[in-house]
């Protein structure tokens, strides 16, 4: 995708030089609160002593065609998909293969004071694959974190979510240089849809409070005629975001 700017002299074009790129979106109170009913169950029937430090944070596998899940699964599908369009238009190529996109994995994360994700990638059963995430709870404490000062070494970003695509110093803004590290507040109900080669972590956070993850991995299956995934036919050209109904047969 270009930008077309002009000076005094001549016409120039802004080329932008791509790593990777997130989606965002807010997926409403409504499913926050269906995902917290489900999980709230959930953590009750959990057997992993949640005071055992060994087992901290709490993680626990969802159930994606759950009622109080499928919602959420819908808009992680459909916004997959929408991350693959958007990818490929920014290439300026058409995708080569269509994709129906399936729910991998899910689960939730229980963190609470101390609680962190050290640095790491997900691993989908497809080579195109994507991750998504999204918070039910999130501590006072961390939301009332003002813009860090992450240029410094003094940033307060306890509790967010650490994005590295490349590296970071301090003279990036005198070399030109855009940050490979990037530091994301979580909020409740705001959906971010990455690569899942995309390293990430999550800050631990000091205080009173849990801070509830949802996340989810999409296997990008690529068909040219009907597939069969899960008992339903696809076709090419259906809605994915729908778990199929709308691309039956």
């Amino acid at each position: 995708m270009r930008e077309t700017m002009n000076t005094n002299e001549m016409q120039c074009h802004f080329v932008p030089l791509y790593q990777s790129f997130l989606l965002k979106a807010n997926i409403g109170e409504n499913v926050v609160e269906e995902l917290n009913t489900y999980l709230d169950a959930l953590q009750k029937q959990a057997k992993v002593v949640e005071d055992d430090r060994m087992f901290r944070p709490m993680h626990i596998m969802m159930k994606s065609d759950n009622p109080n899940c499928i919602r959420f699964a819908n808009i992680c599908l459909g916004m997959s998909h929408e991350y693959m369009r958007k990818y490929f238009k920014l290439l300026g190529r058409e995708i080569p293969a269509e994709r129906m996109p399936e729910v991998d994995e899910m689960w939730s994360v229980h963190s609470h004071a101390g609680d962190y994700n050290i640095l790491h990638s997900h691993e989908t059963k497809t080579l195109m694959g994507l991750s998504c995430v999204t918070w039910t709870k999130v501590p006072k404490q961390i939301l009332e974190i003002k813009k860090a000062e992450l240029n410094n070494k003094f940033g307060d970003y306890d509790g967010f979510l650490g994005i590295v695509i490349g590296g970071r110093d301090v003279y990036d803004e005198e070399r030109l240089k855009f940050s490979g590290v990037h530091q994301i507040k979580p909020e409740v109900g705001i959906l971010y849809v990455m690569p899942s080669w995309v390293q990430h972590l999550i800050w631990p956070f000091f205080g009173e409070g849990e801070r509830r993850t949802v996340a989810c991995n999409i296997n990008m299956i690529p068909f040219t005629n009907s597939v069969r995934i899960g008992g339903t036919q696809y076709k090419p050209g259906g809605r994915p975001g729908r778990r199929g109904e709308e691309n039956l047969k």
